[in-house]
């Protein structure tokens, strides 16, 4: 269908998906190759490890279904994961190194540039010493990440999302998607709102100590899960080279864990799976929530250090009439700006799910990225 792009004898260039969007044409993602080999001619852009010969390395490529070939967007670093949502968005996260903070859930929109320099060579008239491709000239056009998922904490290197649309069949998790980590042998639930302009959302663990690395989960028509698992390259914490597990509900057993969470005005709102029990106050519930938060920057260097991490104060809590959902307003919502490249902040909200419902498990802690909290209304004028 096209050999329009480049492949090399490099452990790293590797091709991602294809998937087929709304109209049936195919989309992929390029990774950059590894160019860490001292004297490696490849462009760097001034990082240290990945790099590009040419040949639409670290781009979104667009290809008809009838044949062809269409360059997408760039900047894309190690982009292992890519997916359509049921509306039709295109959906890939990208894993952290050189100008990659920690990695991250994007839109993958057309014409957008995704933060690594090195493969805008291959944009029109550009070549490595291009000063129009530089960090300096480029680093405040990057797209925005729609979750922020935090180094050794959550994941290292993600890949597929899928959508839960088995209409309840899997739980209660209709409309949430699922990435698993290649790393961490772990698979994640996220989901995200529009807040103003910026679309941010929140991802929390799922199930933990899986026998790979979760590369490529897909929903079943029975509405099971399939995990499609690999420890190559880097290995997984998980201690195999490959796996292949399934993932069923039981129909019944719904266990306690945050179903989700939404920035509101003045803090967050917790919706749980289970009602709290009647015996607990708002003051218990205080007492076993905890949020930290902190941010990151983008830079050529690798990753990124947690930037400006403190405990958030929490002035109130406030659980609704069903006892499912627990208003969470901090004492401030301010978002501090403490580098020139920050990325969005993160905020770390656990609850102690031994104290609620005498429960343990992943599901109690969720990783919010934020950009704004809803304004306050303005007050009603009457005339």
């Amino acid at each position: 269908m096209t050999d329009a792009f480049s492949y090399v004898g490099n452990y790293h260039a590797y091709m991602h998906g294809p998937i087929r969007d709304t109209n049936g044409d195919y989309i992929i993602t390029l990774n950059l190759n590894d160019s860490s080999t001292p004297g490696s001619p490849e462009y760097k852009a001034g990082g240290r490890y990945m790099g590009t010969g040419g040949g639409y390395r670290g781009w979104a490529i667009h290809v008809p279904a009838k044949g062809g070939f269409e360059p997408y967007a760039d900047g894309l670093r190690s982009p292992a994961s890519l997916g359509l949502a049921p509306d039709g968005r295109l959906w890939y996260a990208d894993n952290q190194g050189e100008y990659v903070a920690t990695s991250k859930v994007f839109l993958l929109k057309k014409g957008a540039f995704y933060g690594h320099p090195a493969g805008l060579v291959d944009r029109p008239g550009m070549t490595p010493d291009s000063p129009e491709i530089t960090w300096p000239k480029v680093q405040d056009t990057r797209e925005w990440p729609a979750i922020l998922l935090p180094q050794n904490r959550l994941a290292n290197s993600p890949g597929n999302p899928a959508w839960d649309t088995t209409g309840g069949r899997f739980g209660p998790f209709g409309g949430q998607f699922f990435i698993g980590d290649q790393t961490q042998s772990n698979l994640m639930r996220l989901n995200t709102e529009k807040v103003g302009d910026h679309e941010q959302g929140w991802a929390i663990n799922f199930a933990t100590g899986l026998e790979s690395g979760v590369m490529r989960p897909v929903f079943l028509p029975d509405g099971s899960l399939l995990l499609g698992q690999t420890g190559r390259g880097w290995q997984a914490k998980g201690g195999h080279i490959a796996a292949l597990q399934h993932v069923r509900w039981d129909g019944t057993t719904v266990a306690p864990a945050i179903h989700h969470v939404s920035a509101v005005v003045g803090g967050f709102e917790l919706t749980f799976t289970a009602p709290v029990p009647a015996s607990l106050t708002d003051a218990d519930l205080a007492a076993a929530l905890a949020i930290r938060s902190w941010t990151y920057r983008d830079a050529p260097d690798y990753g990124s250090p947690e930037l400006d991490e403190h405990d958030e104060a929490v002035t109130k809590v406030a659980l609704n009439a069903a006892r499912t959902a627990l208003t969470v307003t901090l004492a401030t919502t301010e978002q501090p700006k403490v580098h020139p490249q920050q990325t969005a902040r993160v905020y770390r909200i656990t609850i102690d799910g031994k104290k609620v419902w005498s429960e343990t498990g992943p599901g109690f802690e969720a990783f919010y990225t934020l950009y704004a909290f809803p304004p306050t209304p303005k007050a009603a004028v009457v005339h």
